[in-house]
């Protein structure tokens, strides 16, 4: 059975085991550092860093956000070694047994390999589709440049419906970037 073994700060081995899939599975661009990570573990309420464990193995990462109107899947990841024996599939599913009715929201990256198509083709597997907006991932880093991404979702019409405050709520709590004044906090 899939179980989400939350993280609690950065001084643990779930911590030390976690960091280690997510710098492998996630350019630079695309994570935070580990102390901006391990700072945001202590400060948000919002943010659940897991590890994914099934039957008292860690198999993976599942680092999401907790928001009043709807979940924001940042990181999610399976260790190499055991890719290919639907722990994702029932990870998504577990996922959303424990958000119940929320609309859950992630990034992916353009279809603009053959990894990210895959990646598109497993979330939709999974019951999500792609959101019909042009959406900027803000840098993890000041100065760093945006990056065109996709937003995908269980519940699409709830976020096209509601488009312009998700988005904001994700750029202001998740990235620390204010896109009017397009600057981080």
């Amino acid at each position: 059975m899939i179980q989400f073994e939350r993280i609690q700060g950065g001084n643990s081995s779930q911590f030390t085991e976690m960091l280690s899939l997510y710098k492998a599975a996630f350019p630079p661009e695309e994570r935070r550092s580990s102390g901006d990570l391990q700072q945001e573990i202590l400060r948000s309420e919002h943010f659940h860093a897991n590890l994914i464990v099934e039957n008292d193995n860690s198999t993976g990462l599942f680092n999401y956000w907790a928001f009043d109107r709807f979940y924001y899947i940042e990181h999610f990841a399976v260790f190499p070694q055991l890719r290919g024996k639907k722990i994702g599939e029932r990870c998504l599913q577990h996922f959303k047994e424990v958000v119940g009715e929320s609309p859950v929201i992630l990034e992916v990256e353009m279809p603009n390999s053959f990894e990210a198509g895959r990646r598109i083709e497993f979330y939709k597997r999974a019951g999500f589709r792609i959101i019909d907006r042009n959406y900027l991932q803000p840098s993890y880093r000041p100065g760093g440049n945006m990056i065109p991404m996709l937003l995908m979702s269980d519940m699409p019409h709830y976020v096209n419906r509601h488009f312009a405050p998700i988005k904001q709520r994700i750029y202001h709590d998740v990235y620390h970037f204010e896109e009017g004044r397009r600057s981080y906090r």
